[in-house]
């Protein structure tokens, strides 16, 4: 380019600024956050997103709670009321009461269970929700309840001493009587691939103020073969639901941060959906029931990561802040 022309345009952009200076500035500005996007760091930081993303699909999804530890699982606790509770108390020394092995409730039974009563005893709303859709049934059964009580001369007999007669009168020859109550009753089993949602974890109602573990039932023990009673192996009483979620995208990052030496940090929001729904979680019987709420279609979790040359780690806190002030939309 010859001088002149170069003067030329020096004096058309000299001109622009005087006539148009806020115009100029508006220019310049852009062209600056565009060159910023394209610049290393922020390729860096997408890159970083990415590899957390890919760090989420990893985690297990058959243990722990999203909420509180590197799991994709999500757990909602369960509400006490939806056992049926028409058994009385169960003695869990001794256990003289037991069940009769029957089809669908004997030593070898795998399954959900969620309390019995009396048969024909009414399953609830909930219940009867899973018991329509095909998860949970009612097995009929027949309950044995052993009594060891003091028998009725020993009941009536008073060790005093007759002072006037100078003897001891003679204790009664049988103390005691035993004796077996039948009472055919119905248990709440759920059985199949879809009840492996209800879990048996106690720390799911950890803090949870006026639900004592006594509120879930214990399962009714089996008689065996010497007969004793024997609570099947593959019984649990659920504290929880729980659904594992799948790492679907990444809707937001922020700038990859420098917290220490060779330490660095980034937040990120990714988009969460279930890995599988079964159909009856969208019963409005089901899910009022649940303490947490109802089950999510889908979910948006952010969390900090960071990195110590050792791969993204989840960290215990995540502060906002630097999402709301400098996060990037995944299709920026």
């Amino acid at each position: 380019m010859s001088s002149a022309s170069v003067k030329n345009v020096v004096g058309k952009v000299t001109g622009l600024v005087r006539r148009r200076p806020v115009w100029v500035v508006l220019m310049v500005a852009g062209l600056g956050g565009g060159w910023m996007l394209l610049t290393p760091h922020h390729a860096s930081s997408r890159r970083a997103a990415e590899e957390v993303l890919a760090s989420v699909r990893t985690w297990p999804d058959d243990r722990g709670n999203i909420l509180g530890a590197a799991s994709r699982r999500v757990c909602k606790r369960v509400n006490s009321e939806i056992f049926v509770s028409g058994l009385g108390v169960m003695n869990n020394v001794d256990q003289p009461r037991m069940a009769l092995p029957a089809p669908g409730y004997d030593a070898g039974v795998t399954g959900v269970y969620f309390g019995g009563g009396p048969s024909g005893i009414a399953s609830g709303a909930f219940l009867q929700a899973l018991i329509d859709a095909g998860v949970v049934r009612r097995v009929p059964v027949t309950i044995v309840t052993h009594t060891h009580a003091p028998s009725e001369e020993a009941s009536a007999f008073v060790p005093l001493q007759d002072t006037m007669a100078g003897g001891m009168p003679a204790a009664p020859q049988q103390q005691f009587t035993e004796s077996n109550d039948q009472m055919k009753a119905d248990l709440f089993i759920g059985t199949g691939r879809s009840a492996d949602w209800f879990l048996a974890n106690s720390s799911l109602r950890t803090g949870l103020m006026g639900i004592a573990p006594a509120m879930t039932p214990r399962p009714v023990p089996v008689k065996d073969g010497t007969g004793k009673g024997v609570v099947p192996s593959g019984i649990v009483a659920p504290d929880g639901l729980c659904y594992p979620l799948e790492a679907d995208h990444v809707l937001e990052y922020t700038d990859v941060r420098s917290i220490g030496y060779k330490k660095r940090e980034i937040t990120v929001a990714i988009l969460m959906k279930p890995r599988e729904m079964p159909h009856w979680v969208s019963d409005p019987r089901i899910f009022e029931a649940l303490l947490d709420g109802p089950v999510l279609p889908e979910d948006v979790h952010v969390w900090t990561f960071q990195d110590a040359g050792d791969g993204w780690r989840l960290a215990g806190i995540t502060d906002m802040r630097e999402m709301a002030g400098k996060g990037h939309y995944i299709g920026d």
